[in-house]
């Protein structure tokens, strides 16, 4: 799979405008999501890529990232509200394997099929990490901008 050349910064914009739209007034989601980005960064930089990912895979479970694949493509019906620590997983879990597609790491199919991914991540190495880490980086720079701490929430 060839690697593309694409601009983290532009990429993060344009997927956090997408995202407030999908999760729109939903304050609890939004908070969560912005907890997500912080914590999943440093979990990352911790116990490496796939490890985190996995877990945050596991966070979110299977049902609710497919049905966040098909609202972020506009096939599903809007997000309800309810279980928004799984939502905030999936969404950023979505939002990485997306990126890594983009990139060229990872197909369109990997997205899809998540333990597909972890096989092929596992087998690119940790320079993948260095590839992601500016787009991590400014979705939770966003994220935190826009959305209150769950502290603020509660």
């Amino acid at each position: 799979m060839k690697m593309m050349s694409i601009d983290p910064v532009l990429e993060a914009i344009k997927d956090f405008e997408k995202l407030r739209k999908i999760i729109g007034d939903n304050d609890e989601l939004g908070s969560k999501f912005r907890s997500r980005t912080r914590f999943m960064l440093s979990l990352i930089e911790d116990t490496g890529l796939v490890a985190a990912l996995s877990f945050c895979y596991s966070k979110a479970e299977h049902k609710t990232y497919e049905n966040i694949i098909r609202i972020w493509h506009g096939e599903g019906e809007k997000l309800r509200a309810g279980e928004e620590e799984k939502k905030s997983y999936a969404l950023y879990f979505y939002l990485v394997l997306q990126y890594l597609k983009n990139l060229g790491i990872i197909s369109k199919d990997d997205v899809n099929s998540p333990l597909a991914a972890f096989k092929t991540l596992r087998e690119k190495g940790t320079v993948t990490f260095r590839l992601i880490k500016s787009y991590l980086t400014h979705l939770k720079r966003f994220a935190e901008a826009v959305y209150k701490s769950e502290r603020e929430i509660t």
